[in-house]
């Protein structure tokens, strides 16, 4: 995994998207979604691109306008590869 070759995005939906850029970085490619309970605050992968670690917490970072109950506050590790 190269820098700016792959990223994922998280929402307050609990879904993580994953993508791709192509070469000349002028498009982005979805490869897959994963769903996740809770609103994604925090998204990092890890050094070598092989798992991606998501924070998840029951409210969104910067107001209570969503909470999602069923969550719990913490982290998720998703192995990639």
């Amino acid at each position: 995994m190269t820098a700016c070759a792959s990223g994922a995005a998280g929402s307050h939906d609990g879904s993580v998207k994953l993508w791709r850029c192509s070469d000349g970085h002028h498009k982005l490619t979805m490869l897959g979604t994963i769903a996740i309970v809770g609103v994604v605050t925090e998204l990092s992968f890890d050094a070598d691109g092989a798992a991606l670690v998501a924070t998840v917490s029951q409210e969104h970072r910067l107001g209570r306008w969503i909470r999602e109950s069923k969550a719990r506050n913490g982290f998720v590790r998703v192995q990639l590869v």
